[in-house]
């Protein structure tokens, strides 16, 4: 009974992709007839890609030449599932960068390019001009295809197609303004498009050839209602690289913003500026934050640039509600800026409150109970810590001592500290 339980799990695994760790799975399922099955093999061989990359079975992929089975992929019976193949080429692209030089010339770019209106596609274009100087060069000898693909793309009524290709033409422009007729995209500066396009297209201009009234005319979009995450990674970029020259729209922006602060780059916008950020207005972020359901990331690493830049002390009920929310975050980016802050409170680490939802989180996968593991070492030196969480300690680390082995030292001192 026992062994008949076991097989019928194994067939199941099998057919549904439940084994991202191996090669020959992936393969076989990529190579099948029914799509469904090939989905499930790219998306198994992202998986594989996103873990160990210094795993064997990783390794395994070359001796398989998956690049020339996912080159040979990009064709017309995988364009319903395209995006999911060209996921899988870019994360086997960045785990072998010097693979990805040797067969760069044989990925079909006319064909893709032909592929009507779809962006992620388009993103592809724009990933591969990023990383490599070989593929802006092969896109640009595929004239007029290439334009008549841009042009074609343009003229969509779908925003998102628009934002990706003026994401495209940026990468273009920055491998060089000159290498192509960015005057294509001059029609979606007019106003009748909606201000994500707009910020888009204005900013493929001002990477061309800076203009006064280019950078006005985006700082006036600034102060409009409704705005996205495109808009404010625009100004992002453009804040990182010359600030000075928002000294005269910056007061506007940042109010603008705070009324924006849910759309997670509108936080991270803030937090570039957040010298220039006045009391009341931290105030308002703290209570935009404090009200959000689903905060971003973002949104915490703006909470912690404010507390940083301006320490302040944060209700008792604020502290709880952040050690809650660092327990039960899936998002590492999110635990790293709520530590930060947390951490800022020593009084709040003795509490009950605080331990108990540090606790919680030894319960999860490694690369969370790693983080909590090491963030009481650093934070509890000469903090009483419960029975329990050292109790949790002790068994995380006798069972990942390898893992941890880098920890050792301050494990310890943390020994010593709490005999």
């Amino acid at each position: 009974m026992e062994g008949d339980f076991e097989n019928e799990n194994v067939n199941e695994t099998i057919e549904f992709g439940f084994l991202p760790n191996s090669p020959e799975l992936i393969l076989s399922q990529i190579e099948q007839k029914e799509m469904f099955t090939r989905k499930i093999g790219f998306n198994g061989l992202s998986a594989l890609l996103q873990g160990d990359c210094e795993s064997e079975e990783v390794k395994q992929l070359l001796e398989h030449n998956i690049f020339g089975v996912l080159i040979e992929s990009m064709c017309e019976a995988n364009e319903p599932i395209m995006s999911n193949v060209l996921s899988a080429f870019q994360k086997l692209s960045s785990v072998f960068p010097n693979h990805f030089d040797e067969i760069v010339e044989q990925i079909p770019f006319d064909y893709l390019l032909k592929i009507d209106k779809n962006p992620e596609i388009i993103e592809f274009f724009s990933n591969m001009v990023n990383n490599s100087d070989v593929v802006p060069q092969i896109l640009l000898s595929l004239e007029p295809l290439l334009t008549e693909s841009i042009s074609n793309w343009l003229q969509s009524t779908v925003s998102p197609v628009i934002k990706a290709t003026l994401s495209f033409l940026t990468s273009l422009a920055m491998f060089n303004h000159e290498c192509y007729d960015f005057n294509i995209a001059k029609p979606v500066t007019d106003s009748s498009y909606n201000c994500e396009i707009r910020a888009l297209a204005l900013n493929l201009f001002l990477q061309i050839e800076p203009s006064d009234e280019v950078f006005h005319t985006l700082m006036e979009i600034g102060l409009e209602d409704n705005l996205g995450n495109s808009v404010y990674e625009v100004f992002h970029d453009l804040y990182l690289s010359t600030p000075s020259s928002f000294d005269e729209y910056l007061a506007g922006l940042i109010q603008n913003s705070i009324k924006h602060f849910s759309v997670s780059s509108a936080a991270i916008f803030i937090a570039d500026c957040i010298s220039h950020v006045n009391e009341e207005q931290r105030e308002l972020i703290i209570e935009q934050y404090f009200k959000m359901i689903n905060q971003e990331p973002e949104h915490a690493y703006c909470l912690y640039v404010l507390l940083k830049s301006h320490p302040m002390e944060l209700s008792p009920e604020h502290m709880v509600y952040l050690a809650t929310q660092y327990a039960h975050t899936e998002k590492l980016e999110s635990m790293e800026s709520l530590e930060h802050i947390i951490a800022m409170s020593p009084e709040f680490l003795a509490t009950e409150e605080c331990q108990n939802n540090l606790l919680k989180v030894f319960s999860k996968p490694l690369e969370f109970s790693a983080r909590v593991f090491e963030f009481i070492l650093d934070n509890y030196k000469n903090i009483h810590t419960t029975d329990e969480i050292m109790e949790a300690m002790k068994e995380l680390f006798s069972e990942n001592e390898t893992e941890l082995s880098e920890m050792a030292l301050k494990v310890s001192q943390f020994q010593r500290n709490h005999q």
